[in-house]
């Protein structure tokens, strides 16, 4: 089978533009949420282009299992964008995120929609953790253990999620203060 080539992968971005656009325009998103979101979209439907396509449904799979950490990632790259910006470490009550700088603000939006995001990622992502069980299952012939080991990653990363959204450390918990202020 042919590798896909440049100018078809261009081809499916630019439609996917085109049908995304007039839905960004309907619900009056400006154009930094925009952005915002196709980053998110992007970072979790990238790895699952890139792979041929019989792996799709296991990059898939992963790449949902591990949406929890995007949240957290987003986060800190605004903190890190605010510090850069500031030339000292953000301060809470004093540096708001949102009035920094316009280059702060496509992290901002990007931790408000995948931390939002966040619920329809868990219903996500067991389910496709499930499937690529079934076929690895099926076609890799895989023993009990993997599977065991599989089937309970998605949970682990999402209780660790929980555990580090209600239970932070301090210096995350600052962070954390910085940003909802």
């Amino acid at each position: 089978m042919r590798a896909p080539t440049l100018r078809f992968r261009l081809w499916q971005i630019m439609a996917i533009a085109a049908v995304l656009a007039p839905l960004f325009a309907a619900l009056a998103f400006d154009a930094i949420t925009t952005i915002a979101v196709l980053l998110i979209a992007g970072a979790m439907l990238g790895p699952v282009g890139a792979v041929r396509p019989g792996r799709r449904l296991g990059a898939a799979a992963w790449s949902a299992s591990l949406y929890p950490l995007l949240p957290f990632v987003f986060l800190y790259a605004t903190w890190l964008t605010a510090w850069i910006v500031l030339g000292h470490r953000p301060r809470s009550s004093l540096d708001d995120p949102k009035s920094i700088s316009p280059i702060v603000l496509f992290p901002y939006a990007s931790t408000f929609f995948a931390a939002m995001s966040a619920p329809f990622g868990l219903c996500v992502s067991y389910p496709l953790m499930i499937a690529h069980i079934v076929r690895r299952i099926r076609r890799d012939r895989i023993g009990p253990e993997k599977v065991a080991a599989l089937g309970l990653l998605p949970v682990l990363v999402w209780l660790a999620m929980w555990a580090l959204a209600f239970l932070p450390p301090d210096g995350l918990r600052e962070i954390m203060v910085w940003y909802a202020d």
